[in-house]
């Protein structure tokens, strides 16, 4: 960084300043002192925080807060941070005055070392034998269960639970695979033990910190001497890709991910020009080094999509000369139709993406743009500020390295509906060809054949909900991100009911696009928050779930009111009239952000709405 640089930082007057200077930096390979500079700016102009994250451990990491609200920073995001006493994890847990429990985090992250959770593995290893060995694994396996147990009971929080660093080098030396059990066997079966505990738990995830620091190079992780000093186990550059990992797992859990890619085609999805080289001389496929490396990027935009990405085309080109490549290259690894959209024109980058955004109904802010095409990524840049630029390398064997060090995509679960969100969207893209073919717009809603499933939400469905909580903006009353911690509490605690509703019709099943998290008082109903999906926005389903929440509490449930909030937000706009249009009348008596509404059982209609068949979960009875 230079002295120019520093000094804008020093001077910034206020959050957003510093987060322009910065984003100007993000490529930069930040010192600690840099570091430490821009944490201690970041903590000058932060006002509140985005993000409450507790760090607990039985070796010293207090340099990690700086990494991660200097690099949060990077992405307008204000981390704030405690660090729980040296090896006291235990201790944080379980004293109510701690002041773990009085920060309230998001989020707690616990990295434990073998040094210390486990002497004998570390000193003894070789002296034991393998009864003694399962026996210590064992035990470190049932002290993490208890914390995470613990973690759950005391807190709301998301945990994070490092894994297990196996030594650079084995005890035994090169005989350890000899052994009746040797140490890479003893580490590998305690991460795998890690994830068989952890796999099915909506709360506790692992971070594969071993995987981190070998991809760093364990050696250049460590101070051998810091670590003698002061119980140091990571020095400087490993603290900075262990914060980058941690981040990938914050963005998910604040849904700060990205929903859509698009790419263009000449030199960014295959190698060459298709409009100078024809279809013969692009290179792509297997066999030879230029095309391989294409070969693995569809490859790897191919996973995106099996993820739930969507995937899309802003491509300057004849639409009959790319469509002629994916016609006659079948050994790519994408085909045309692995793409929601195709934007295939002489329009501009940018205007392509802000059509590709209008048609899929998302946010620019959602879109990740490549193009190998520096003058291309300068002018999405300028025109769209919200959409992701990265900054691809001129070498196209860099682009795949780039792109995979980049957080975008980053997801806490892989659900039924990531799998089939691009047939969702070609669903949706047939409905709206349907559309067009129908004068009335009441007609075509009445004909889709919709079925609206109401559920009970439970642990099952549980990850579902939190995606909809923190990857929903449009159709949302108050945008509130709950963790899948304070998820599990509503599902769990009886004065709240939080109810997700599924869609279907004739074109295909649309899976859960919908929840209503209520408040149950003794004599009224409180909605704490009320989303749809874009997917299902425009077809009067928010209505029909209004319908049914309206008659389970105000027609049927003996209650004498119904309030709500609508917090306006630069995305929400959907919802600005929505509760006036349910029967709703402002109301300032109800407490909160926003504006405040009303309804009362005296007054309550059940609004018209598209005609759609309403199946009830076993849980509600014959409702």
């Amino acid at each position: 960084m230079e002295k120019a640089q520093k000094q804008s930082i020093k001077k910034a007057a206020s959050w957003d300043e510093l987060v322009a200077i910065l984003c100007a930096l993000e490529n930069a390979d930040f010192s600690a002192r840099e570091i430490e500079l821009i944490a201690r700016n970041v903590e000058r102009l932060r006002d509140g925080s985005d993000l409450k994250v507790a760090l607990l451990a039985n070796h010293t990491i207090d340099l990690l807060p700086g990494y991660l609200s200097a690099l949060h920073a990077l992405d307008n995001v204000k981390v704030e941070s405690y660090v729980a006493p040296y090896n006291q994890y235990f201790q944080e847990f379980l004293t109510d005055s701690s002041g773990l429990l009085a920060f309230d985090a998001d989020v707690i992250y616990l990295d434990l070392s073998i040094p210390s959770l486990s002497p004998k593995i570390n000193h003894q290893f070789l002296q034991l034998d393998t009864e003694q060995k399962n026996q210590e694994l064992d035990r470190v396996v049932d002290t993490l269960q208890q914390l995470a147990s613990l973690s759950k009971q005391k807190t709301n929080a998301t945990l994070l639970v490092s894994n297990f660093v196996q030594p650079s080098y084995a005890k035994a030396g090169i005989a350890d695979f000899q052994l009746g059990m040797g140490e890479v066997e003893w580490y590998a079966r305690l991460n795998l033990k890690l994830i068989e505990l952890f796999r099915d738990d909506a709360r506790t995830f692992i971070v594969d910190k071993n995987n981190v620091l070998s991809r760093h190079g364990k050696l250049a992780s460590t101070s051998v001497k810091m670590y003698y000093i002061a119980k140091m186990e990571l020095n400087e550059s490993a603290l900075s890709e262990l914060s980058l990992e941690l981040i990938r797992y914050f963005k998910a859990i604040k849904g700060l991910t990205k929903k859509c890619l698009v790419l263009d085609l000449d030199n960014t999805l295959w190698g060459g020009v298709v409009g100078e080289d024809g279809v013969a001389g692009l290179k792509i496929g297997k066999g030879y080094p230029e095309g391989e490396v294409f070969y693995d990027l569809q490859s790897f935009y191919q996973t995106l999509k099996q993820r739930g990405i969507i995937l899309a085309i802003a491509s300057k080109n004849n639409s009959e000369d790319a469509e002629e490549v994916f016609r006659e290259k079948t050994d790519m690894p994408l085909s045309l139709d692995d793409f929601a959209v195709q934007k295939i024109s002489w329009d501009t980058k940018n205007k392509s993406i802000e059509a590709i955004a209008s048609i899929l109904n998302i946010g620019k802010d959602s879109i990740v743009f490549v193009d190998d095409n520096p003058v291309e990524r300068n002018l999405v840049l300028n025109a769209l500020p919200d959409v992701a630029v990265p900054d691809l390398p001129t070498d196209p064997t860099g682009y795949l390295p780039t792109l995979l060090k980049k957080d975008y995509f980053e997801k806490l679960f892989l659900t039924e509906e990531d799998a089939g969100k691009l047939e969702q969207y070609q669903q949706n893209a047939l409905r709206d060809a349907s559309k067009n073919d129908i004068a009335d717009i009441d007609d075509f809603l009445g004909n889709l054949g919709t079925t609206l499933t109401v559920l009970t939400a439970d642990k099952k469905n549980l990850p579902r909900a939190h995606q909809l909580f923190t990857k929903t903006n449009q159709f949302n009353a108050t945008t509130q991100r709950y963790s899948t911690g304070q998820v599990e509490q509503f599902i769990e605690e009886q004065q709240w009911d939080l109810t997700l509703f599924a869609v279907a019709d004739n074109y295909g099943d649309m899976g859960i696009v919908g929840l209503v998290l209520l408040e149950v008082r003794k004599t009224e109903v409180r909605i704490d928050s009320f989303i749809l999906s874009c997917r299902a926005m425009g077809r009067g389903i928010e209505t029909a779930i209004m319908n049914v929440m309206k008659k389970r509490y105000l027609l049927e449930g003996g209650k004498n009111k119904m309030s709500a909030r609508y917090i306006k937000t630069k995305k929400n706009i959907p919802v600005a009239t929505f509760f006036e249009s349910q029967g709703f009348s402002v109301d300032i008596a109800v407490k909160g952000d926003g504006e405040g509404y009303a309804l009362s059982a005296t007054e309550v209609d059940l609004l018209k709405c598209p005609e759609m068949e309403i199946i009830f979960g076993s849980e509600f009875g014959d409702e």
